[in-house]
């Protein structure tokens, strides 16, 4: 049995695929060309943001309650308050 981290690595792929048409590796050079002059890698990349970012939603956020949202939202905001502190 697959464990449950390749189960939803493989759900978000598979939805990014579907819905892009784009693999995820392909998805992972997106950023940098939306950068690059002329708007043909920006198009690719934010065309397929919209189903990537509906999908994570779905599949993760989606599953926890609002108190683990906000609780996710503290934990992942400790790092950079921290290092804030200290510049």
């Amino acid at each position: 049995m697959p464990n449950r981290s390749a189960v939803l690595n493989s759900g978000v792929a598979a939805r990014l695929q579907g819905d892009s048409a784009l693999p995820p590796g392909d998805y992972k050079v997106l950023p940098a060309l939306s950068e690059a002059p002329g708007e043909r890698g920006s198009k690719a990349f934010h065309d397929a943001t919209a189903p990537h970012l509906t999908a994570i939603r779905e599949l993760f956020v989606d599953a926890l309650t609002p108190e683990q949202v906000s609780a996710a939202g503290e934990v992942a905001g400790a790092p950079r308050a921290h290092l804030d502190g200290r510049a």
